[in-house]
């Protein structure tokens, strides 16, 4: 379930791209959800070799594929083929052996090329068939050992408020916290404080829903 956040963050780093380009989970499954990430690439020049794949049949796949199958299978349906950039938006939630899964799209990459991953770090409940998972910044590292994400150098973490984004670079994991709704005047702390005093409504604090977003480089 991407958001437009997810779309700015893939545009600004779309030089990381290469020409031979897999995305995973690409049907097209609802409109404000669909990136469109071909014509997205075509659209800022690029020359490349697309292929779609997901689970299902239907627009924008060109291979019907279970990223979980042992990876002989997943070998022959793609024709041995490797690539220099790979796509995980918004899909490692849904997949019940992320693991394997993981171990699986980590082969597909070429040494050097990149894959851009999205992942919720807190969202509600989409099932796509189902929703399993929450990701943290060091998960989608320990999911990925082979993987460089360069200190998170062009990763960040994005709302779904448009522009409301920050970068992980040098894991400063304290600027996760600027993702809590909380009273932001001085005013309202301390009629916050008042209120809690006074045995008044205080309204409790909860998280924005917010995306993970990593690139990084096979090593």
């Amino acid at each position: 379930m991407a958001s437009a956040n997810v779309a700015e963050w893939i545009a600004k780093n779309i030089g990381h791209a290469g020409t031979d380009v897999l995305e995973l989970g690409s049907k097209r499954y609802k409109e404000h959800a669909y990136l469109d990430l071909r014509n997205l690439l075509i659209g800022k020049g690029k020359e490349i070799n697309f292929t779609g794949c997901d689970m299902a049949a239907g627009e924008n796949v060109d291979i019907v594929l279970d990223l979980t199958a042992s990876f002989d299978q997943i070998e022959a349906a793609l024709g041995g083929r490797r690539f220099d950039t790979v796509f995980c938006i918004s899909l490692l939630e849904h997949i019940p052996d992320v693991f394997g899964a993981c171990r699986n799209i980590a082969q597909l990459l070429r040494p050097g090329g990149a894959i851009f991953i999205s992942v919720p770090f807190i969202f509600r409940y989409h099932g796509y068939p189902g929703d399993l998972w929450r990701f943290t910044p060091e998960a989608v590292c320990y999911l990925f050992p082979g993987i460089d994400f360069q200190e998170y150098r062009y990763s960040s973490v994005s709302t779904l408020e448009e522009g409301d984004t920050l970068s992980l670079r040098n894991r400063n994991m304290e600027k996760m916290n600027r993702f809590l709704f909380r009273p932001k005047s001085r005013e309202e702390k301390l009629e916050r404080k008042r209120n809690k005093l006074e045995g008044g409504d205080v309204p409790a604090y909860s998280l924005a829903p917010a995306m993970i977003n990593m690139i990084g480089f096979k090593k």
